[in-house]
């Protein structure tokens, strides 16, 4: 049996839109005047969507990127453990407290802090959903490097490292780490 001219549009109208009832209405409707004898009504709408079972409940946008194959993209995300950072005080000194200028050694930072990373970096293939997890002694760009360096190593190179804004990765080593890699952020 041959679909009826207003199934079809009502069927066009769904395929073109997120599903709703409402919205299909709406689309197969527009510019149609109000006195428009072929305007289609809510009735006739809902009596199309009762008679095709194969509708789905919700069609809505996706809600996530799905990688098109494996190693295209992965997903890092610092995590941060329950221990918290080595007290900037109990490394500097009396007089470079005083310093207004003094700046914290992070390799001094990172020999009082090894015993115990206090953070890691996670990265999941989007694709595969394989995972790494590679501890981290402080957030800064020498360490994110050194395990991403460790993450390739073990998931692979991809084309794409996608990650939430973290300052050290937006540093000037990290992009030039992620420019010589060939991998785009």
């Amino acid at each position: 049996m041959a679909e009826s001219a207003v199934n079809k549009r009502i069927r066009e109208a769904y395929e073109a839109t997120s599903g709703s009832k409402v919205e299909v209405l709406a689309l197969v409707n527009e510019g149609k005047d109000k006195k428009d004898k072929t305007k289609i009504n809510i009735g006739q709408v809902r009596q199309w969507f009762l008679e095709n079972k194969h509708t789905l409940k919700k069609k809505k946008a996706f809600n996530s990127y799905v990688a098109p194959e494996p190693l295209h993209e992965i997903q890092i995300d610092m995590l941060h453990y329950k221990y918290k950072q080595p007290p900037r005080d109990g490394v500097a000194t009396a007089e470079q407290k005083k310093d207004p200028d003094y700046r914290v050694d992070r390799e001094l930072m990172r020999t009082v802090a090894a015993d115990r990373p206090p953070y890691a970096v996670i990265a999941i293939d989007s694709f595969t959903k394989k995972m790494h997890i590679e501890p981290m002694t402080l957030n800064a760009g020498k360490d994110w490097r050194e395990a991403l360096d460790k993450i390739v190593a073990a998931i692979g190179k991809p084309k794409v490292m996608y990650s939430d804004p973290d300052s050290a990765l937006g540093g000037d080593e990290m992009k030039g780490w992620f420019t010589r890699k060939n991998i785009r952020t």
